[in-house]
């Protein structure tokens, strides 16, 4: 079951990632309220630098995630799932104050995607919390 866990993380967080920079790709054609609006028949060029690098932070994200909570050696660990959300939680509040903002897509996008890396953590620590304290319970029930 350990190594299941163990896979899960490690297949996860890569596929996430591919789904944010798939989200960003795309959210780079909305631009978000510009003004004066363009001339009829003429669009925006596309924000080649700023998705590029908006995918670099969610993968710089995604690295940080991966070394905190180190799926290779799966624990239920409650100090490494507190930890990676103790640094979610921060850094989603501030990224997720571009989702409600009529902004490019693509700031939007890392918005929502560091806010669901901070949302599958809260999770993650909940189930944490349960399975340690029923491990401790089961220890003192069988000694």
């Amino acid at each position: 079951m350990k190594n299941f866990f163990a896979f899960l993380w490690r297949a996860t967080i890569p596929i996430l990632w591919l789904l944010s920079v798939l989200a960003i790709v795309r959210g780079g054609f909305d631009p978000g309220f510009v003004w004066p609006p363009p001339p009829v028949g003429q669009s925006y060029h596309y924000p080649w630098t700023r998705v590029i690098v908006i995918s670099i932070v969610t993968a710089v994200e995604c690295v940080v995630l991966y070394l905190i909570l180190r799926p290779s050696h799966f624990a239920w660990s409650l100090k490494r799932v507190g930890v990676a959300f103790a640094v979610f939680l921060p850094l989603s509040i501030w990224f997720s104050r571009t989702i409600n903002a009529d902004v490019a897509g693509d700031l939007s996008a890392l918005g929502v995607f560091t806010l669901l890396l901070a949302f599958l953590l809260f999770i993650l620590l909940i189930i944490t919390t349960v399975v340690v304290v029923v491990k401790q319970f089961s220890k003192r029930v069988h000694a």
